[in-house]
């Protein structure tokens, strides 16, 4: 992937990284994930998609050495999808906090959301800032 991106950039002059995104299929065979690269060539305002398929747990090459601007995107996908994106600089989570259980763009995960710790600190956190569970008493817990 890395080397054909550099080819595209270099020799096809898509010199822009429009947008990097995922999508889940959870029950493909052919693979979980596909990565979705938009880039665009300014000479002639074309536009070209990739799309990488991937297995649940295969990572992907980096390609913030071809267009920075891959830098948060990749971050992004890791935060939301959990795809690994092998050779970058600093993948870590950039939207939701470190320690979050799960990536929430991820088909199986929960829709009504996670325990975020409003029950447990209600001092802290505003009423309605994550599901609350009721005791078997009737209370909140």
């Amino acid at each position: 992937l890395f080397d054909s991106c550099l080819f595209l950039r270099d020799q096809q002059r898509f010199s822009f990284l429009v947008d990097l995104t995922a999508v889940d299929w959870p029950e493909r065979e052919e693979g979980r994930f596909d990565v979705i690269y938009w880039l665009h060539r300014f000479d002639d305002s074309k536009r070209l998609r990739l799309r990488a398929v991937l297995a649940e747990e295969q990572a992907i090459a980096s390609v913030t050495g071809v267009w920075s601007t891959a830098n948060w995107m990749e971050r992004e996908v890791y935060d939301m999808f959990g795809i690994i994106f092998e050779g970058h600089p600093g993948l870590e989570r950039i939207l939701m906090w470190e320690g979050f259980n799960g990536h929430p763009l991820r088909k199986d995960f929960p829709v009504e959301g996670i325990d975020t710790g409003a029950a447990i600190y209600p001092d802290v956190y505003p009423e309605g800032a994550g599901p609350v569970v009721e005791d078997e008493n009737g209370g909140k817990a």
